[in-house]
């Protein structure tokens, strides 16, 4: 199977999509219910792990990750309308919490 330029885009929108709308929003999501205000502290920790990671490992596109001011999120309902459930998802940009995030700096002043 050779990857095209398409699908290797779809991919990269799936494991965006998996990595930051589902995992890292529902941990952070829980975490701020628990415990109210959190949420900036959370993402901004988040955004420093990634960019502590990214000086001692080749994680790819990582700095697209932190500065695109969307990620994809999953557009269900429109898929279903478009009969592309499973097979190709659409996805819409929503707001990337961890380009909003505090820079490295913030997220050390912040602990305590």
């Amino acid at each position: 199977m050779t990857l095209t330029h398409s699908s290797t885009l779809v991919d990269k929108r799936r494991l965006v999509y998996c990595l930051v709308v589902n995992n890292l929003s529902e941990v952070a999501g829980t975490l701020a219910q628990r415990f109210p205000g959190s949420a900036p502290t959370l993402w901004a920790l988040a955004r420093a792990e990634f960019e502590r990671s990214s000086r001692w490992t080749a994680l790819p596109d990582i700095e697209d990750l932190l500065t695109s001011p969307t990620v994809p999120g999953k557009a269900t309902p429109l898929s279903r309308r478009l009969h592309a459930e499973g097979t190709a998802p659409h996805y819409l940009p929503v707001p990337n919490p961890l380009s909003h995030a505090l820079r490295t700096e913030g997220a050390h002043s912040t602990r305590t």
